[in-house]
This record gives structure tokens, C-alpha cells and sequence, in this order.
């Protein structure tokens, strides 16, 4: 009787301890994304808080990601950001059709949308070697924080 007892103390206060991100603030970041002048279609962006611990429930998210259709983007609600500092990443994409008729070869039909292959067509200077900034300060949603990429 008493290990039912024990392991159900355990138990609840396992579940007390999970959960409590909730407090977190998210700030909303929203706009626009051109590239050489005209929206860019189909891509993502991604937010990326560089050196942020996570280990703690109020520790901003070490990167967060939003999709990039007909040139906008939202990263709302519980897709926010945190109050702090980022490094902005964009990425840009292209069907591309050769490999995608290839999948469609091996699987005997055409490819749904959701499976065409995209190859990433932004120079690397926009993501992998980005040096775009944002601060993100705590109540103060960004609803026209637009890029416009130039090479």
C-alpha cells in the first residue's frame, strides 16, 4: 500500500513540473519577404537566437521558423518569438522538376504537391552565412518587418 502511495506522490509531482512554458511571452512578427524586387513564392524564415539555453522553461526557442508564401510571412500566436536577439535566415524555392520526375518514375505516377521536390535558390549570404539581425523587445509585436534581398 505505501508504493502505490509513493509512486503516486511521484507521479503528481512529475506532471506539476511539466507544462509551465506557458508563462512564456511571444511577440508577433509578421511582413514581407522580396527578393531582387519581386515576393518571394514559396520559402521560409527562420528566426535563430544564437547561444540561448533551453533548458529552462522561459528560455527563448533556439530557432523558429515560418513559411514564406506569395511574399509573406507570420510567425504568431504560439508560433512567436521571444523577446531577444535573432539571426534572420531566408530561404527561397523552385520545383525542381528533374528530380522530382525521377520520385515520380520510381513511384509509377506523378507526385503529389506535397511530395514535388524544391531545391533552395537563395545565396548563402541570406542563410547558412546570414548576417541579418532582429531584436525582438518584449510587447511590441513587428507586423511590417520586411526584407527586400538584393545581391
Amino acid at each position: 500500500m505505501r508504493c502505490h502511495w509513493m509512486f503516486g506522490l511521484a507521479g503528481a509531482l512529475l506532471f506539476a513540473g511539466c507544462g509551465g512554458g506557458d508563462d512564456l511571452e511571444l511577440v508577433d512578427v509578421s511582413g514581407t519577404v522580396n527578393y531582387r524586387g519581386a515576393p518571394i513564392e514559396d520559402g521560409a524564415i527562420r528566426f535563430v537566437s544564437p547561444g540561448q539555453p533551453t533548458s529552462t522553461p522561459k528560455a527563448a526557442m533556439p530557432a523558429r521558423t515560418a513559411q514564406i508564401v506569395n511574399g509573406e510571412y507570420a510567425a504568431t500566436g504560439r508560433g512567436g518569438l521571444a523577446p531577444g536577439d535573432y539571426t534572420v535566415e531566408i530561404e527561397a524555392y523552385n520545383k525542381d522538376p528533374g528530380a522530382s520526375a525521377d520520385a515520380a518514375q520510381e513511384g509509377g505516377g506523378a507526385l503529389p504537391d506535397a511530395m514535388i521536390v524544391k531545391k533552395q535558390v537563395l545565396p548563402e549570404k541570406f542563410n547558412k552565412k546570414s548576417e541579418m539581425k532582429l531584436t525582438v523587445k518584449s510587447g511590441e509585436p513587428l507586423h511590417d518587418n520586411n526584407y527586400d534581398l538584393k545581391e
